[in-house]
């Protein structure tokens, strides 16, 4: 029986900072602009960094002074923000990633979509790149309150028993795979640190490699 996969979006499927950037330094501006926060330059590195972290947890990172409402708020104003990039067809996927996609449905798989985002979110994406061609189900984190990923994992598994794959680039991906039940491909050519997926049982450098480690895990050696 083929295992489940359960992909990671940003960083995985989706070349996120485009869109992430922009939506972010404009919440940034707004903080600043109204004496919330003091004003800094946040480098490029530094907001990839963010990408595939919980809007909880970055903000929590990124500005710890500011008080509850205006996080929510400034969260909400990045989520609208790449929202209407996606919709005004800003956003784009790794390039092969849409055949890479079909090719694993074509095989049989079983793919989710597990990501740290909002639920505006998820649908914007679903609807703009027809993601429902490629996926069984799309579960966006803010329908869970945020909770880890390992946690998540186990609601999941109600619905869509069995060994699964996590394929991500992120720890919080890696933490998900190595649950029992699970392995985890490690995508390096998204958005962790150098070192961040030395525990995965397998690391890819471009999404077109995903078939072939896929198979490698399952045994098939195709």
């Amino acid at each position: 029986m083929k295992p489940i996969l359960i992909f990671d979006y940003d960083g995985t499927i989706h070349n996120t900072l485009g869109i992430y950037e922009p939506a972010f330094l404009a919440a940034k501006s707004w903080l600043e602009s109204r004496a919330l926060l003091e004003p800094q330059d946040v480098s490029t590195s530094r907001i990839a960094g963010w990408l595939g972290v919980n809007s909880i947890d970055m903000w929590n990172d990124f500005a710890p002074e500011l008080d509850e409402e205006n996080k929510q708020l400034a969260s909400k104003m990045v989520g609208v923000h790449m929202a209407q990039s996606v919709e005004a067809g800003k956003a784009c996927w790794y390039e092969g990633a849409a055949e890479v996609l079909s090719e694993l449905r074509n095989e049989g798989y079983t793919m989710l979509v597990l990501s740290n985002c909002k639920q505006r979110y998820r649908e914007v994406h679903m609807k703009h790149f027809d993601m429902g061609c490629y996926f069984d189900e799309f579960y966006d984190c803010e329908r869970y309150g945020f909770i880890p990923k390992t946690e998540i994992i186990a609601e999941i598994q109600k619905e869509y028993p069995g060994e699964y794959v996590m394929i991500g680039d992120r720890a919080s991906d890696m933490a998900a795979g190595l649950l029992p039940g699970g392995k985890f491909i490690g995508c390096l050519y998204g958005f962790g640190s150098d070192g961040e997926l030395d525990k995965a049982h397998a690391l890819i450098k471009n999404i077109r490699e995903l078939p072939e480690a896929v198979h490698k895990l399952e045994g098939n050696g195709r």
